[in-house]
């Protein structure tokens, strides 16, 4: 919309993958299936620069903490209403 809205303002757009949680991913795939996306990740990605890495390191913590926060509001959700004392 803001790019819409003042397209001067605007020198481009940076898209971001909010990324997924791999380890949720791979406990939910069998072990052959992981082995098989690994290796094609091997095969057809370059090598990860050390910013790269960094970036995607960054990404994962960020996506477990996206997961950790949605944990704890389902976890609140769940727990029984404060009780009101009447005086």
């Amino acid at each position: 919309m803001f790019a819409d809205t003042f397209p001067r303002e605007t020198a481009g757009i940076v898209l971001e993958d909010v990324g997924w949680n791999e380890e949720k991913l791979k406990s939910r795939l069998s072990s052959a299936i992981w082995q098989e996306r690994e290796k094609a990740i091997a095969q057809f990605s370059s090598p990860l620069t050390i910013a790269i890495q960094h970036e995607k390191d960054d990404s994962q913590t960020s996506v477990n903490q996206a997961a950790d926060a949605s944990s704890c509001r389902t976890a609140q959700s769940r727990l029984p209403s404060p009780v009101s004392s009447a005086s």
